[in-house]
């Protein structure tokens, strides 16, 4: 079974199962629909057609659905699916996809969106966790990399659902009561309902939690999203965007060696804003670039008000790496690349790192080419996110690694004086058999502490050392332990 790491809660639940075809009633096929048997070439098609389904006919098959699980007192899910596309001919979906989803449920029926999504619809789900179970299993196989000629290329999965029975969707509008030639439109109604939740909740998905549900909260958090980029853009285009850093230290000696730069925005009269909130939606907008220029000003200008070096014991000082975390696409930007040269040229003091999350795939010539370029120019590159997620080993024979950040969530699941599941031990001999320096962040507790350092981890990061701050006098402290 593929691995299950970096799904969220629910996944433990698939990780426990052999099957997900018992969580999907059968239905009798009716209205001119077959559903074919797992070993078939196509999982739903209409009778003598091939998946994927016509967009109007899957349109359809969602009305159908709507009513009779109305009527049957059942409910049924519509998922929307972004991936990765593919390198190369050949069919979009590629028939690999198309063979995994099928292998998840042989009723789920497939279309493209005319915003070229795949789009499934998940018919005869009995409850919301059977759905979850689900939507994690898809994310789960399709995470697997697809081989084509020796080269592996990872799909990245993205998963956002809709229940019929979520409230505010499909509840009024599709119960198919009322005067006559208007049941139809209301259950069209409920599957653009359907499919406007499923997409949000997409949009709610990222690297660490690729698949889930749609809950009314989405939707108050898309309003609140268009209004913030308005707000962000100007902050961004004004230059108003502040940073703070966080330490990491040897733990061997206590020295300061790296810190860790993050974005700060305060709206005005608004209170400050979540970076895991403004940061992707930057993104969105185009102004990554931007926001990561004025982040790595900022936090330059912090270091150098203690003149950017650590003092390791009565040694000489030494240079301290500033980690920006970055995206592949977000390295490949025509400008990068000069932003982070001119900080090795303009500042000795400082080693600009560069923390790609999520890793990139292994066969990214682009992706490779710069950073190596910037490597040699004295950056720094490291795994982010290590351990969750798409962040795996695989990548470090193919790009210029020297370390890797262990991700916070897995620190976390350390409770008490053991590791329970010896995770921490388990990536930190990985890393060092290759020769990469161990990162361990989100250290809160001494447990955590003494824990990551007997794995090996040469370095810590936490709110047991400090958090992340712009406070010139505290920051001055860290170099002067």
């Amino acid at each position: 079974m593929p691995s299950s790491q970096g799904f969220s809660h629910a996944s433990h639940a698939v990780s426990h199962m052999t099957d997900t075809q018992h969580v999907i009633e059968p239905v009798p096929a009716r209205g001119g629909l077959r559903r074919l048997r797992l070993g078939d070439l196509d999982t739903v098609a209409p009778a003598g057609g091939r998946l994927p389904l016509p967009w109007a006919d899957f349109r359809q098959a969602v009305e159908t659905e709507v009513r009779r699980a109305r009527l049957d007192d059942r409910t049924l899910a519509v998922a929307t699916v972004t991936m990765r596309p593919t390198t190369g001919p050949g069919p979009w979906p590629p028939p690999a996809v198309l063979d995994r989803v099928r292998s998840v449920g042989d009723a789920i029926q497939l279309a493209v969106g005319p915003d070229e999504q795949l789009v499934l619809l998940i018919p005869s789900i009995r409850r919301r966790p059977d759905a979850e179970v689900v939507i994690h299993r898809l994310a789960q196989v399709l995470n697997e990399p697809l081989t084509d000629g020796g080269v592996d290329h990872h799909l990245a999965p993205r998963i956002g659902a809709a229940l019929l029975d979520t409230a505010g969707l499909g509840t009024a509008r599709v119960d198919g009561d009322g005067p006559a030639g208007r049941s139809g439109d209301r259950a069209g109604d409920g599957v653009d309902l359907l499919l406007d939740g499923a997409r949000m909740a997409n949009e709610r998905c990222d690297h660490r939690h690729p698949a889930m549900l749609y809950h009314p909260y989405h939707r108050l958090r898309r309003e609140r999203r268009t209004q913030l980029a308005g707000e962000l853009r100007e902050a961004v285009l004004a230059g108003t965007i502040g940073a703070a850093i966080q330490p990491a230290f040897d733990l061997r000696n206590g020295s300061l060696v790296a810190v860790e730069a993050f974005a700060r925005w305060q709206r005005p009269g608004g209170g400050p804003v979540p970076p895991l909130e403004f940061v992707p939606l930057a993104a969105e907008l185009g102004l990554d670039h931007l926001l990561t220029a004025q982040v790595l000003a900022r936090a330059v200008e912090l270091l150098a008000r203690t003149d950017g070096r650590s003092r390791p014991g009565s040694g000489p000082s030494q240079p301290v790496t500033l980690w920006l975390n970055v995206t592949p696409d977000e390295l490949l930007h025509p400008d990068f690349e000069s932003l982070i040269r001119s900080v090795v040229g303009e500042h000795p003091a400082v080693i600009p790192g560069i923390e790609l999350s999520p890793s990139p795939p292994a066969e990214h010539g682009e992706v490779h080419d710069t950073l190596r370029r910037l490597v040699d120019a004295g950056a720094r590159a490291a795994i982010g996110d290590f351990g969750i997620g798409n962040a795996n080993l695989t990548v470090v024979p193919h790009l210029p690694f020297d370390s890797v950040k262990i991700d916070r969530a897995l620190v976390r699941r350390i409770s008490g004086p053991t590791d329970p599941a010896g995770v921490v031990d388990h990536l930190a001999g990985l890393a060092h058999r290759l020769d990469l320096e161990v990162t361990a962040q989100g250290i809160e507790t001494r447990d955590q502490l003494r824990l990551v350092a007997s794995a090996g981890c040469q370095l810590g990061q936490g709110f047991s050392f400090a958090p992340p701050t712009s406070d010139p006098t505290t920051i001055a402290r860290w170099f002067h332990r």
